[in-house]
């Protein structure tokens, strides 16, 4: 007979290993998560963002004809194709190290909750990042904290073209123009808070958008341009935002925290991880209780 500790490594993690021993009890299982948090290999932004500033400059002078610079330009290349791949053997590693996988498996929930797609080097980097920085660190905390961080992070503002979104009435646009996005706002809600079916309309994605319009990435000024965003108030849900002063990020937080609090984020979150772990038909009951 199986004993529940090793049931649930085997539902709740990534199997058992002749090689290992099983865990013992159920705190052991638990206990993963809190060991799938981040490690000295973590891949941050600021190291990614300092390499491509350095690369922007070497092609610069490559471009000049200085053959050194192109060589150099070429070796940070290079760096980033192998450090892409040993971020790949290493999440392979830790999931199958591990004698309780839990905590690894909720590493890919979530990974996959916020999806984001690679592209070229710099793009493949931010989306480790974005597991190192802003999933791993928050697996045992607030979904509000992970929320905001996985929003707000580099790679989904490019993923969702967050990047060229403008507020009408904002300092850029009444200068040089530029249009709003929803690809961002609309996952927030349908994809990654209330769910699809939830009860708000496209006036809310509307009002979404314009509020998140400070999302830029820019490699030396950080993640927000208050010269983009639109200024407030918004009202997303009912609820008002950005009134108080200038747009900033703190706004953007306010109405993310909201977002994660409501009944339908959790009946949303809970059916997905039942889904996950238990049964693609999830038991009603199991969800609701979860919820």
């Amino acid at each position: 007979m199986i004993a529940y500790p090793e049931l649930a490594a085997i539902r709740l993690g990534y199997g058992l290993s002749p090689l290992m021993a099983a865990p013992v009890d159920p705190a052991q299982v638990l206990a993963s998560v809190a060991g799938a948090g981040p490690d000295a290999d973590a891949i941050s932004v600021a190291s990614i963002s300092a390499m491509q500033r350095d690369l922007v400059r070497l092609r610069r002078r490559a471009k000049a004809g200085d053959r050194k610079a192109r060589a150099q330009a070429d070796d940070i290349g290079a760096l980033s194709d192998r450090m892409i791949a040993l971020a790949q053997r290493r999440e392979m590693a830790r999931a199958l190290d591990a004698p309780a996988g839990f905590g690894e498996r909720l590493v890919r929930f979530w990974s996959d909750h916020f999806t984001v797609r690679g592209g070229n080097s710099e793009r493949r980097l931010l989306g480790v990042s974005l597991v190192d920085e802003a999933i791993r660190p928050h697996l045992g905390g607030s979904f509000a904290d992970m929320m905001f961080a996985a929003e707000t992070h580099p790679a989904m503002l490019l993923y969702l073209s967050q990047q060229g979104s403008v507020g009408p009435n904002s300092r850029f646009a009444r200068k040089r123009g530029g249009g709003l996005n929803e690809n961002l706002a609309r996952e927030m809600i349908e994809l990654h808070s209330l769910g699809v079916g939830a009860d708000y309309t496209q006036a809310d994605v509307r009002q979404l958008a314009e509020l998140l319009t400070g999302l830029r990435y820019h490699r030396d000024r950080g993640i927000f341009d208050a010269t983009r965003a639109e200024p407030g108030p918004e009202t997303v849900l009912g609820r008002r935002y950005g009134d108080k002063g200038p747009a900033s990020l703190d706004d953007i937080r306010a109405v993310i925290t909201d977002l994660a609090a409501r009944p339908e984020t959790a009946r949303h979150l809970a059916r997905k991880l039942v889904v996950h772990f238990v049964s693609d038909d999830p038991p009603q009951g199991l969800v609701d209780r979860l919820a």
